[in-house]
């Protein structure tokens, strides 16, 4: 099983993206700059901020899963101090918007009022319905949770693996 641990953010000459090997495989997840600077704009760093949240785009090779969209929040979610909720309709129209462009869904991303994200038990359960209501052109789905700490600690990245467990990919740092 191949270990994560240890290694460092790939550096870019022009900018900074993450990418990490996935435990137990030969394949990495790289997201890129741009979602990045998506999901940290969304930080829940007021004392009463909501959870914000959307969608993963991007495309699969045999060596990557490189996740180049996010999008989301929209005013029609549900957001709470601890917790969010897509909506639903407004979530499979951006899906089908990105499939006409050739880009797949990869999953979902928020944010928590922590300074370094853990998903909940909450989370767990609605990757699982997620996957299990879903067709999907992917193996497994991706959870990025955005947390307080600075900018390399604050983001936690998991798959749900076939028996329905959220796996970590990576921590940053």
């Amino acid at each position: 099983m191949a270990s994560w641990r240890g290694m460092r953010c790939i550096l870019n000459r022009r900018s900074r993206h993450w990418e990490r090997l996935i435990p137990g495989s030969t394949q990495s997840v790289r997201i890129e700059p741009s979602v990045l600077r998506h999901i940290r704009a969304h930080r829940q760093a007021g004392v009463a901020a909501h959870e914000a949240g959307g969608q993963l785009f991007g495309r699969v090779t045999p060596e990557r899963v490189v996740v180049t969209h996010a999008v989301g929040p929209r005013s029609s979610d549900e957001r709470h101090r601890f917790g969010f909720r897509s909506n639903p309709q407004t979530a499979q129209a951006a899906i089908e918007r990105f499939a006409r462009r050739g880009r797949l869904y990869l999953g979902e991303w928020h944010t928590h009022a922590e300074a370094v994200p853990h998903f909940s038990g909450v989370d767990e359960q609605a990757m699982r319905q997620i996957y299990t209501r879903s067709t999907l052109n992917t193996a497994a789905l991706l959870l990025i949770i955005l947390g307080l700490a600075a900018p390399d600690d604050d983001i936690g990245v998991w798959y749900l693996d076939s028996a329905g467990a959220l796996r970590e990919i990576t921590r940053a740092g």
